[in-house]
C-alpha cells in the first residue's frame, strides 16, 4: 500500500509540472482565439471584411 502511495503521489507531482508546463501555451491560445474574434468584429463593423481567398477545413 505505501508504494501504491508513493506512485500517486509521483503521478500527481508529473501532472502538476504538465500542467505548470502547458499554461503559457493555454493563455497563448487564449489571447489568439480573442485576437481573431476581435479582428473580425472590427473588419466587419468597419466594412473592410473580404471574402477569404482559401475556403477553411472546419
Amino acid at each position: 500500500m505505501e508504494n501504491l502511495n508513493e506512485s500517486v503521489v509521483g503521478v500527481n507531482k508529473l501532472l502538476e509540472e504538465i500542467n505548470n508546463n502547458n499554461r503559457k501555451t493555454e493563455v497563448l491560445a487564449s489571447m489568439w482565439e480573442s485576437y481573431i474574434r476581435n479582428s473580425g468584429y472590427n473588419l466587419e463593423v468597419t466594412g473592410l471584411k473580404k471574402e477569404a481567398l482559401f475556403k477553411s477545413k472546419e
